[in-house]
């Protein structure tokens, strides 16, 4: 399926672009105790940059995060819904990513509408390296866009009968 394959490629961007912003904000925590000891000149958009780096890391890194099982879930379940009958198991696995969903079009859907009134009222950060708010909601709604298409990518693997979202870490 050509959805599967995009999402594949898509998502494994998404992990790479997060590698990359952790280095940068690695190398700007780094360089701002250098420059502020050392040199005695303080950089005042080092420790914010990093901040918002972050939010986008986190939040582009969470459907990468989901594809590869790297996400907090509770096992005990699909295990003892796998000792009753394989299909219950691969039922209880739809039914909790489908809740995750659920959650992600909601995070979704709010993170647009407060992106929009940022948007509108020109709302701006309060650090000594101002930006624009809708950029800080852009990557809660991009990143709550994109796990939602992870997910729905998961939920076709589970229908399909693909075994590697039913099993623990690693299995």
């Amino acid at each position: 399926m050509k959805f599967l394959r995009s999402m594949d490629y898509l998502v494994e961007a998404l992990g790479i672009i997060s590698g990359i912003g952790i280095v940068i904000i690695t190398i700007f925590n780094t360089m701002e105790p250098i420059l502020r000891y050392v040199f005695n000149s303080p950089t005042k958009w080092a420790l914010s940059l990093s901040t918002y780096i972050f939010i986008w890391i986190i939040f582009l890194g969470s459907a990468y995060s989901f594809k590869t099982k790297g996400h907090v879930r509770v096992e005990m379940f699909l295990e003892y819904a796998g000792k009753r009958h394989p299909l219950l198991k691969r039922a209880t696995a739809f039914i909790g990513y489908s809740m995750a969903l659920i959650y992600t079009f909601v995070l979704c859907w709010h993170g647009f509408t407060t992106m929009i009134d940022a948007y509108r009222w020109g709302w701006t950060t309060q650090s000594s390296f101002p930006i624009p708010d809708f950029i800080i909601f852009l990557a809660i709604t991009l990143g709550a866009f994109l796990m939602s298409l992870t997910i729905i990518y998961i939920l076709v693997h589970i229908l399909k009968g693909d075994k590697y979202y039913l099993t623990g870490e690693g299995e």
